[in-house]
């Protein structure tokens, strides 16, 4: 099992390889060279403003909290460093492309405005315990995952992660590919290949067959509150959607997850529960907020934004 992981996680690299070496042509911004970044349900290149919005999605939250010392597992071609060296002293990159690390050094190196501390290693994310000198703030891997060959190397790869932060600091994974909406996602890709018209039992086939080929991991959110269960230093799990207003693959289909370690001030509240199909109309929680309760918490709420998946599969 070890050695089929390793050949998935060489495989990968082969591929970022020849993607990063083909993106090293001119671009019009090197901090934010978005080229590759293309929507599964289009299968045409994403946005620039909706890029700039998923990006101000994962920046926000690493800034968020303390970040003085950042290391990023998967750190590309630096789209995320750009943004957030300004706020940081000291930067940790990993990335198994050397070529992705290259770009990164070379930008650096012209000096055209100053950066932080910066150290770029070399190194697929299992042998991030290399770095076991360091201490930092915050361990990000964004984007990332989805490319591990299994559910025992991300744990590995996170149990690792624990032991490079401070007494307190956050573990945050981004674009964690959701599992429970993993029928809709491919469902959707699947009605926009086909023509006008499909019946159900050829749509349901080929949904199957899509499912047992996927290649891609893909993670309920029961697994990160289970991983809180075996390591007690992990003192909660923030799960959040994208806060995004745009609808393509990242903002319907994925997460981002924070795992905070050694937080001594875990706010812990007790919200008034209301399930939301008892409710007949938002005068409802307006009118429960009006008794004194600042903290209402409601039970079953639909995603609007899947909307069109929850038609599809009823």
């Amino acid at each position: 099992e070890r050695n089929l992981s390793q050949k998935q996680v060489d495989s990968w690299q082969a591929v970022y390889e020849e993607e990063y070496d083909v993106a090293t042509l001119p671009s019009q911004d090197e901090e934010f060279d978005i080229r590759g970044w293309d929507d599964s349900l289009t299968g045409r290149a994403i946005g620039v403003e909706a890029m700039r919005e998923w990006l101000n999605d994962i920046t926000s939250q690493i800034l968020s909290g303390p970040h003085n010392s950042v290391l990023e597992i998967g750190c590309g071609a630096g789209l995320i460093y750009y943004q957030i060296q300004s706020h940081l002293q000291r930067y940790v990159g990993t990335d198994f492309s050397n070529t992705g690390i290259s770009r990164i050094k070379k930008k650096i190196l012209s000096a055209e405005k100053k950066y932080p501390e910066t150290l770029l290693k070399v190194c697929p994310a299992h042998e991030v315990d290399q770095l076991h000198a360091e201490q930092v703030d915050v361990v990000m891997l964004n984007s990332v995952v989805q490319y591990f060959p299994s559910e025992e190397y991300l744990t590995e790869v996170l149990e690792k992660s624990l032991c490079l932060l401070k007494e307190s600091g956050r573990i945050i994974i981004g674009d964690v590919r959701d599992l429970r909406q993993l029928s809709s996602h491919l469902g959707r890709m699947y009605l926009n290949q086909v023509a006008d018209e499909v019946d159900m039992k050829t749509f349901a086939w080929n949904l199957c067959q899509a499912l047992s080929k996927e290649e891609e991991l893909c993670l309920s959110p029961q697994y990160f509150y289970n991983l809180q269960k075996r390591h007690k230093k992990i003192s909660h799990v923030d799960i959040r959607w994208k806060d995004c207003d745009f609808e393509n693959e990242l903002s319907l289909y994925r997460y981002t997850v924070t795992l905070h370690v050694g937080c001594k001030d875990e706010i812990k509240l007790k919200p008034h529960w209301i399930s939301w199909n008892s409710l007949l109309d938002q005068r409802e929680i307006i009118n429960t907020l009006s008794k004194g309760r600042d903290v209402i918490a409601i039970a079953g709420v639909p995603n609007p934004l899947l909307h069109v998946d929850g038609n599809l599969l009823r």
